[in-house]
């Protein structure tokens, strides 16, 4: 009796196969893996970048309304002088006082308790008010300070810095 063999088509993988396949995949999800954690490291330097411009933003205009709407400047009080303090008499009568405390930028409303301009993230330096008046002018004050993102464990994705440089004149109806 003679068998009968039937040829059925291959069926299985081969090693080789199983190998390349895995290399593959692996290589994919390396590839993936990678852009996603360079997206996330990008996203980090973002946040970082955007909060320091935005204290940078709202201090500086906050400390120029103030000085604009100011009666007077009181400290510092000389053509030339600088100093890391700003004392102004505002229009209603009350003495501010801005100053650096701990790397934070402060106010303090007719000698109160001061109250931090910057958010905790943020360190100002090298905070510098100059009083720039000319003879027979109202008053002039350029503002410098530098601010940074706090990075104490200094990685790269959470650095962030901006140098401000501007002036205020106070109104002269005030």
């Amino acid at each position: 009796m003679k068998m009968k063999y039937c040829k059925i088509g291959r069926r299985g993988t081969t090693l080789i196969e199983v190998l390349l396949y895995s290399l593959l995949v692996s290589g994919l999800l390396f590839v993936v893996s990678y852009f996603a954690m360079d997206a996330i490291g990008n996203k980090s330097k973002n946040d970082a970048g955007a909060e320091v411009n935005d204290n940078a933003q709202i201090i500086t205009e906050q400390i120029t309304s103030t000085i604009r709407n100011a009666r007077e400047i009181q400290f510092p009080a000389n053509m030339g002088q600088s100093d890391s303090a700003l004392i102004i008499t505002s229009g209603d009568g009350h003495q501010k006082n801005y100053n650096l405390a701990d790397g934070q930028l402060q106010v303090s409303d007719n000698g109160g308790v001061p109250i931090a301009l910057t958010s905790a993230n943020i360190v100002v330096s090298n905070l510098i008010f100059t009083n720039l008046t000319m003879p027979s002018t109202k008053g002039n004050i350029r503002i410098q300070m530098d601010m940074a993102f706090r990075n104490p464990s200094d990685a790269v994705e959470f650095t962030a810095s901006i140098k401000i440089d501007t002036s205020a004149t106070l109104r002269p109806n005030n």
